[in-house]
């Protein structure tokens, strides 16, 4: 951090850049100068190592579910809940006051994965009648769908 227009951190804060776009893709460098806007601080008792998930995958998962203006006590269903992606989705919903019913696969240990994370319900798609199975679990239909995997059936 340098020292002009500081609003509130200070010389060798660790700080987070918000993501950029149409950068040039082409440079690379050791010092850069951002407004303090885009900024966020990462704590001093976090492990960096910690931190580099959440800045990438966490602000996807996060911007997705805020740009849903989720309401507390609602149905949040996520897909693919116990990917990468998923994990964080299981979090951030669980912050957010949501209920959450993961779907995955594989049986009992994503269930097992998921429900530590903080998901209410869990769903096997290989193993139960998806749509029957989501309206049931939630009284009647998703309030919010978060659909993390790739696969192609995830969408139909």
């Amino acid at each position: 951090m340098g020292t002009a227009g500081m609003d509130g951190f200070t010389i060798g804060d660790v700080v987070e850049i918000a993501w950029r776009s149409h950068v040039c893709g082409a440079c690379d460098a050791l010092y850069v100068s951002f407004p303090t806007s885009p900024l966020i601080p990462i704590p001093a008792k976090i492990a960096l190592p910690s931190v580099c998930p959440i800045l990438c995958a966490g602000v996807t998962v996060h911007t997705s579910l805020r740009l849903m203006k989720p309401q507390p006590s609602k149905w949040c269903v996520i897909v693919g809940a116990a990917s990468g992606l998923g994990h964080l989705g299981i979090k951030y919903a669980e912050a957010m006051d949501l209920k959450v019913l993961a779907i995955g696969g594989n049986g009992a240990e994503k269930e097992t994965f998921c429900k530590k994370m903080g998901a209410d319900d869990f769903v096997d798609f290989g193993r139960e009648d998806l749509v029957e199975t989501v309206v049931a679990q939630t009284d009647g239909g998703a309030d919010y769908i978060l659909v993390l995997s790739p696969h192609q059936s995830s969408y139909e």
